[in-house]
């Protein structure tokens, strides 16, 4: 079963259309630069950069991977190669920073509320445990084979 927040949540979102930083270099420094800033405001505690990326060259491969970051990690010169180096062909088209943090009602209060997760329904790729996947049932020493569901 998959996870999913039953109540609301919150998000940041910054579009940085009209820059003239290099790409995903400048990017992740403004990114770095912006969850610094929330989280010293106790709004936002990094805990993983998730991006999108595709290949143009192999009929529009796409999908998105996820890795655990912090702030300071996510601005060190070396992430841009790191994250083109799991994905060597592929135009990053999206960054999100996944996290949490406290929200500020009108009265001025902060509130932190840790969402308890609900379960999904079971997918093809897995089911839910707590926050995460449930390890999948080994068979022959190898998981599922869930190659069928995979373009190519």
């Amino acid at each position: 079963m998959l996870m999913r927040a039953p109540r609301e949540s919150g998000s940041w979102t910054w579009i940085l259309d009209d820059v003239t930083g290099p790409g995903l270099e400048f990017a992740l420094n403004a990114a770095a630069r912006m969850s610094a800033v929330l989280e010293k405001h106790d709004l936002l505690e990094l805990h993983s950069i998730e991006w999108s990326w595709r290949h143009a060259a192999r009929r529009g491969l796409a999908g998105d991977s996820c890795l655990s970051v912090s702030p300071s990690e996510i601005a060190r010169p070396a992430w841009p190669e790191r994250l083109r180096s799991l994905h060597p062909q592929a135009r990053i088209s999206s960054i999100l920073l996944l996290g949490s943090g406290a929200w500020v009602d009108a009265d001025g209060e902060r509130h932190r509320e840790h969402v308890a997760a609900e379960p999904g329904e079971p997918t093809y790729h897995g089911c839910a445990e707590g926050h995460g996947l449930k390890a999948p049932d080994i068979i022959d020493g190898l998981g599922p084979d869930v190659s069928g569901a995979l373009l190519g």
